[in-house]
C-alpha cells in the first residue's frame, strides 16, 4: 500500500530531473558556444594579426639581409674589377652620375717617371 501511495510522486520527480538536466544541458551548451566564440574572435582579431605582423617583420629582416649580401657582393665585385684592370696600368674609366674619370695606378705612373 505504501507503493501506491509513493508511486504517483515518484513518476513526477523523474520529469523534474529530466527538465533540470535539459535545463543544466541547454546552459553549458550555450556557455559553451559562447566561451568558443570568444575565444575565436580573440585568437582572430588579436592573435593573428600579431602572428602575422611578426612573420612580415622576419620576412623584411630576411629580405634586408639578401639586399645587404647581394649590395656587398655588388661593391666587392666592382673594386675587384678595378684592381684587376688598374694592373694593367691603363687608365681605368669609373663613372658616377654621369661624370667619368680615369683611374691609373700610382705604381704605373712611378715605373713611367725618369729617375
Amino acid at each position: 500500500m505504501d507503493q501506491n501511495i509513493i508511486s504517483p510522486v515518484r513518476g513526477k520527480e523523474p520529469k523534474k530531473k529530466r527538465d533540470k538536466v535539459r535545463i543544466v544541458l541547454t546552459v553549458f551548451i550555450i556557455s559553451f558556444v559562447i566561451v568558443t566564440s570568444i575565444y575565436l574572435s580573440y585568437w582572430y582579431f588579436i592573435q593573428l594579426p600579431q602572428v602575422q605582423e611578426e612573420q612580415i617583420k622576419q620576412s623584411l629582416v630576411i629580405n634586408n639581409s639578401l639586399l645587404r649580401i647581394g649590395a656587398d657582393y655588388g661593391y666587392s665585385s666592382a673594386i675587384q674589377q678595378v684592381f684587376e684592370e688598374s694592373i694593367k696600368c691603363e687608365p681605368v674609366p669609373i663613372t658616377f652620375n654621369n661624370h667619368t674619370i680615369n683611374l691609373v695606378a700610382i705604381e704605373c705612373l712611378q715605373q713611367d717617371a725618369p729617375q
